[in-house]
C-alpha cells in the first residue's frame, strides 16, 4: 500500500468534498501570519518568528480568517479551543514542522494534554504537520507493535494513562454544523478514548494522510457490562441515540465527511465508527488495523450504524472480533444503503462482515478476503467479491461554469449554472454555501431560501457522475441579500406579554421566561391536525414573510411536534406547517384545512431535535408557499386557497415553546414577467420507444425555475435542466413536442415552436402494450397478482390508470406476459404515493423469491435483485421522486446486463447471471399508480 505523505486522488472514486476542499485551502492574502514557540511570550504580538507567542491558545485568540499559525519545534502543554471561524476561501491554519508517517519525522512540535485536547468549535480550520499525544507519562516507553501485546501493555500502565480525546470537532455543547475542517499530515497518538470525535451535524470535513494510533487506552469499567477499553475509536462520527446526555443524541446527522489515505492502528476499538443518523461519510484508501475488543464483546475494525456511508479501497486487517459490523439500535435507524467496494479484508477472529441490518445495503463488490473466517454472518449483503459493474468509469465531469447568484429577495438567492460534460453522464450537482453542502440537485438551478437580510453568501457547485467521480468546483461567486423591505405587521418578542395572541383550543398558552409556551397540551383526539391552537389577532393579506423560533421540549416521544399556522380564517379553514422529531411522512409537512378537511400539500425533509430552538420561515409569494427549517428550504408548493388570514402556533398533541414572531408584508411588486420562449428544440428518436429532447435556455428577469415538455399538448416531463427523455412510446409512430419555461413566481413562457419525430419500427416487436383505458378492474386481462392481495383498482389520474391503494407497506407484485420472455425492455409511468416506500417495476419474475426490480425509494432510485429469497442492491443513486407527478421508469434486461432509466436517463445498471427469463410487472410497497405499460423485445 502506498503510504506517501503527499495528497493524491484515487482514480476509482473521487469524492466531491476532497476536490472542493483542496480547491480552497490556500489562505487568502491579507491576514498576517502568527508565530508560536514554547520559548515565546503571550505578551508578544506574535507576528514575527523572532518574537513569537508562547501558547497555541493565544494565537487562536488572535487569529482571523486567512491566518496561518506557525508552530515552532518544542513541547506545548495546553487544551486549545477555537475562538472564531475561518471561511471557505480563507481558513485558519495551524502548521507545524513535521511531515511523513514515520515516527522519526515526528515529535518535533508536540501538543500534550488530557481530557479534550484540541477543541474545534468553529468551521474552516486546517491542522497539519504536528503531533498531538494524550499520554505524556508514557513518553519514554516503547509501545508494542503486535496486537496480542496491546491489552497487557494498557493493563500494566493504567496508573500512568490519562483519559481524553485528541481532537474534538464540536466540543462545545452548543456547537452545530461545523464544516471545512481539514486534518492532514498529522501524527495522533495515545487517546484515552476516541482519537478523533466529530458530532453535532459535522458536515464536509476531511482527515487525510495522517497517522492515528493507540486509541482507547484509558480503562473504564471492569469487563462486566462491556469491554474495559471499549471507547477506543480512531475516528468517531455522530452521536449514539443512547447518549441522552449529549445535545443531539436524537438526530445527529453528521454527513459528507471524508477520511482517506490514513494509517489508523487503534490497538483499541474501531478505526471508523459512524453512529445512527450519520450518513454519506466516506472512508477510503486507509490502512485500518488492530481492533483489540474481543469477539465476546462484538468488537470490529469498522462499525456502520448510520446509512449511505462508503468504504472504498481500504486494508481492513487484524481484529480480535469482526472486521466490519453493520448494526443499528432499532428499526427506526436501520436504513442500510452503506457501500463497501475494493477493500482488502484480512485476519479477523469472527466473520469478516457481520450484518445485523435488515434494510438493503448499497453497492457491495470487488472486495477480497483471506481464508480464515466466513466472509459474511447475519443478513446477506450479496456477493462481496463479485466484480464491480459499470466498466470502471474513472473520468470526472468537467467543472460547472457560468455560476450566477441573484438575491431575489432579502431571504432568498436564486442560483443557476451551465451543465458539466462527462464521458458517461452527469448524475447530480452539489451546491455549497460558505463551504457547506446545502443541496444536491439533478438540474441546473437552485433556490436557497431562509437567508438573512443584508448578508453576503459565497456559493460554488460540484458535478458528480453515476460512478461517484466528482468535478473540480465551479468558481466561487458571492451575493449580498438586500435589507428587508416592507412593513412589520407583527413583531412579538413575548418578553412580558403575549400581545395579540389568543388561545383557540388545547392546553395552557401563556408567556413564561420570555417565550410563548404551550403546557398541559390536549392529547388523544386531534382536531384537523392541531389539538392545540393559538393565533394572533392581526390578519395578514397578500405576500409576506413570517419568521419565528420554535422548540419542542421533547418530553413525550419520538413524535414530538409543533406547527406554524397561517392563512387562518377559522378552525376549519387555514394552512399549517407541521414539524416533528420522527420526520413522519404523514404528519411532517405543509397542510391545508379547508371546510374541515385536512390535506397534505407538501412533505418536508429533515426532522426537528427536541430541546433545540429551530428557526422557521414561512413565505407567501403570489400563489407560491415556501417553508424553511433552519435556513434550508424544506417545502415549496403552489396553492392559492387562502390569500389572507391570521397567523399563529399549534401542536398535534405535545407541549411546545415559541419566541420572536415577526411577520413582514412585502412592498415590492410581484414578479409578473414570464421567461422568454425556449428556442432550438430538437427531438431525436433514441429507439423505437424513446425520444430524446433538448433545447436552449430561456432568460428571465429573476431566473428560470423549470421547463415543461409537452407531447401533443400533454405534459410528459418537468425538469430544471435542458434535456428530457420521453420513454414508453410506440414504434413507427409520429410524435409532436413543444417546451415551455416557468419562473419561480409561476409565470410561464409561450410554447416553443413544435418539432415532430417518428420512432423507428424497431428490430424486434411489441410484446405487450397497455394504457388501461378500457379496464374495469385490476388485475385482469392477463395480469396476475403474485404477492399479497393488496387493494388494486382502476382510477382516473389524468387518464385511466391502475393503482395499488394499500398503505400497509407489504410487498405487492402483479405480472403479465410469459415466463419464457428473456431479453426485453419494460417501460411504464409510475407515480409514488409516498417517498418512504418502494414502488417500481419487476423483470424476469420467476416467483416471489426470484426477480429483478427497479424502485423509487427514500430519495433514491434503486436497482436490486432477489435470488433464492435473498435481496441484494445492485446499484443505488440519489433521485428525488415527486409524489404529485408521474415518472417514466424503464427496466432493460439483456443477457447478463440490467439497466434502469428514470424519465429517459440511465440512472443505475449492473450485471447478473442468476435469472435468465421471467415475466415483467409492477412492484408496490405502498400506494402507487401505474400507466402506459410497454414491453418490447430487442
Amino acid at each position: 500500500m502506498n503510504l506517501s505523505p503527499h495528497p493524491r486522488l484515487h482514480s476509482r472514486r473521487v469524492f466531491p468534498l476532497l476536490l472542493s476542499l483542496l480547491a480552497v485551502l490556500p489562505a487568502v492574502a491579507g491576514a498576517a501570519p502568527l508565530y508560536v514557540s514554547p520559548s515565546g511570550s503571550d505578551s508578544n504580538a506574535g507576528t514575527s518568528s523572532s518574537a513569537p507567542l508562547k501558547t497555541i491558545q493565544a494565537a487562536l485568540d488572535k487569529a482571523t480568517a486567512g491566518t496561518t499559525i506557525h508552530l515552532a519545534p518544542g513541547i506545548y502543554r495546553e487544551r486549545p479551543v477555537t475562538k472564531r471561524a475561518g471561511t471557505a476561501t480563507a481558513p485558519i491554519t495551524l502548521k507545524g514542522p513535521e511531515t511523513g508517517k514515520d515516527r522519526a519525522g515526528r515529535y518535533k512540535a508536540v501538543l500534550y494534554g488530557t481530557s479534550r485536547i484540541f477543541n474545534i468549535d468553529h468551521s474552516h480550520y486546517v491542522l497539519e504537520g504536528f503531533t498531538i499525544d494524550g499520554q505524556e507519562k508514557l513518553a519514554g516507553k516503547t509501545f508494542p507493535t503486535r496486537l496480542a501485546e496491546a491489552r497487557a501493555f494498557k493493563d500494566a500502565n493504567q496508573g500512568l494513562i490519562s483519559d481524553g480525546r485528541l481532537i474534538y470537532i464540536g466540543s462545545a455543547e452548543t456547537s452545530r454544523d461545523i464544516t471545512g475542517v481539514v486534518i492532514r499530515d498529522m501524527f495522533l497518538n495515545g487517546g484515552g478514548g476516541e482519537c478523533i470525535r466529530m458530532r453535532n451535524n459535522a458536515d464536509g470535513n476531511e482527515i487525510a494522510h495522517s497517522v492515528i494510533q493507540w486509541c482507547g487506552m484509558y480503562g473504564k469499567g471492569d469487563d462486566v457490562e462491556r469491554y474495559k477499553y471499549h471507547n477506543g475509536e480512531g475516528v468517531y462520527i455522530g452521536t449514539s441515540p443512547k447518549s441522552t446526555d449529549q445535545p443531539m443524541y436524537a438526530n445527529d446527522s453528521s454527513a459528507y465527511n471524508h477520511i482517506h489515505d490514513n494509517t489508523i492502528h487503534t490497538y483499541g476499538s474501531e478505526c471508523f465508527n459512524v453512529k445512527e443518523n450519520a450518513h454519506n461519510n466516506t472512508f477510503a484508501r486507509n490502512d485500518c488495523r488492530y481492533n483489540d475488543e474481543p469477539l465476546e464483546w462484538l468488537g470490529s475494525l469498522i462499525e456502520l450504524r448510520g446509512h449511505a456511508n462508503v468504504l472504498d479501497s481500504n486494508v481492513i486487517a487484524d481484529s480480535r472480533s469482526y472486521a466490519l459490523k453493520l448494526k443499528s439500535d432499532s428499526g427506526a435507524y436501520d436504513k442500510g444503503g452503506n457501500s463497501f467496494t475494493h477493500n482488502t479484508f484480512r485476519a479477523a477472529t469472527g466473520a469478516f462482515i457481520r450484518n445485523d441490518n435488515s434494510a438493503p445495503q448499497g453497492t457491495v463488490c470487488g472486495n477480497t478476503f483471506d481464508s480464515s473466517p466466513p466472509a459474511v454472518q447475519g443478513n446477506s449483503v450479496g456477493n462481496p467479491t463479485a466484480p464491480c459493474s459499470g466498466g470502471g468509469d474513472t473520468t470526472p465531469p468537467t467543472a460547472p461554469s457560468g455560476l450566477s447568484a441573484t438575491a431575489v429577495s432579502s431571504s432568498a438567492v436564486a442560483l443557476s449554472w451551465n451543465a458539466s460534460t462527462d464521458n458517461v453522464g452527469v448524475a447530480s450537482y452539489s451546491v455549497f454555501r460558505d463551504g457547506a453542502r446545502v443541496a444536491t440537485v439533478s438540474g441546473l438551478t437552485y433556490r436557497d431560501s431562509g437567508r438573512a437580510p443584508s448578508t453576503t453568501y459565497a456559493y460554488r457547485v460540484v458535478a458528480t457522475d453515476a460512478a461517484g467521480n466528482a468535478s473540480a468546483p465551479s468558481p466561487t461567486v458571492s451575493v449580498t441579500t438586500p435589507a428587508q423591505t416592507g412593513s412589520a405587521l407583527i413583531s412579538e418578542s413575548f418578553d412580558s406579554s403575549a400581545g395579540g395572541m389568543t388561545a383557540v383550543r388545547g392546553g395552557t398558552w401563556a408567556v413564561s421566561g420570555g417565550r410563548y409556551d404551550l403546557s398541559s397540551p390536549a392529547a388523544g383526539t386531534v382536531e384537523m391536525g392541531n389539538g392545540n391552537l393559538a393565533v394572533h389577532g392581526t390578519a395578514v393579506s397578500g405576500d409576506f414573510t413570517l419568521t419565528t423560533l420554535a422548540r419542542s421540549p421533547g418530553t413525550s416521544s419520538a413524535w414530538d411536534d409543533f406547527s406554524i399556522v397561517f392563512g387562518y380564517t377559522d378552525t376549519a379553514n387555514h394552512y399549517f406547517a407541521s414539524f416533528n422529531e420522527g420526520n413522519d411522512a404523514n404528519t411532517h409537512g405543509l397542510f391545508r384545512v379547508q371546510a374541515g378537511t385536512m390535506t397534505q400539500i407538501a412533505d418536508f425533509t429533515g426532522g426537528i431535535t427536541p430541546g433545540v430552538d429551530h428557526a422557521i420561515q414561512v413565505e407567501r409569494s403570489g400563489a407560491t408557499l415556501r417553508v424553511s427549517l433552519d435556513g434550508v428550504l424544506v417545502g415549496e408548493v403552489t396553492d392559492s386557497t387562502f390569500t389572507s388570514g391570521k397567523v399563529g402556533y399549534g401542536s398535534r398533541n405535545d407541549a411546545a415553546s415559541f419566541d420572536d414572531l415577526r411577520v413582514v408584508a412585502a412592498t415590492t411588486s410581484a414578479d409578473t414577467t414570464p421567461p422568454t420562449t425556449p428556442t432550438g428544440l430538437t427531438a431525436t428518436a433514441a429507439s423505437s420507444t424513446e425520444v430524446e429532447l433538448s433545447w436552449n435556455a430561456s432568460s428571465d428577469n429573476v431566473g428560470v425555475a423549470s421547463y415543461t415538455v409537452l407531447r401533443a399538448g400533454t405534459p410528459v416531463c418537468t425538469v430544471t435542466g435542458l434535456t428530457c427523455g420521453d420513454t414508453g412510446l410506440s414504434p413507427a409512430t409520429t410524435y409532436s413536442y413543444t417546451v415551455q419555461a416557468r419562473d419561480a413566481a409561476g409565470n410561464v413562457s409561450p410554447a416553443s415552436s413544435a418539432v415532430s419525430v417518428t420512432t423507428p419500427g424497431g428490430t424486434g416487436s411489441a410484446l405487450l402494450s397497455e394504457n388501461f383505458e378500457s379496464a374495469t378492474s385490476f388485475p385482469s386481462a392477463g395480469w396476475t397478482n403474485n404477492s399479497g392481495n393488496g387493494s388494486w383498482a382502476v382510477v382516473t389520474d389524468g387518464t385511466r390508470a391502475v393503482q395499488q391503494q394499500s398503505a400497509t407497506s407489504a410487498t405487492y407484485i402483479v405480472t403479465a406476459g410469459q415466463a419464457t420472455w428473456s431479453n426485453y425492455t419494460l417501460s411504464a409511468r409510475v407515480k409514488v404515493g409516498s417517498t418512504g416506500v418502494r414502488n417500481g417495476l419487476v423483470a424476469r419474475f420467476v416467483d416471489n423469491n426470484n426477480f429483478y426490480f427497479l424502485v423509487l425509494h427514500n430519495g433514491n432510485v434503486v436497482l436490486s435483485k432477489k435470488v433464492s429469497g435473498s435481496t441484494t442492491t445492485v446499484q443505488s443513486v440519489p433521485f428525488t421522486a415527486s409524489t404529485s407527478a408521474f415518472h417514466t421508469l424503464t427496466l432493460v434486461v439483456s443477457g447478463t446486463s440490467i439497466q434502469g432509466y428514470v424519465d429517459g436517463q440511465l440512472r443505475v445498471q449492473g450485471a447478473d447471471t442468476a435469472l435468465t427469463a421471467g415475466k415483467p410487472g409492477f412492484y408496490a410497497n405502498g400506494v402507487a399508480t401505474y400507466d402506459d405499460v410497454v414491453v418490447t423485445s430487442p
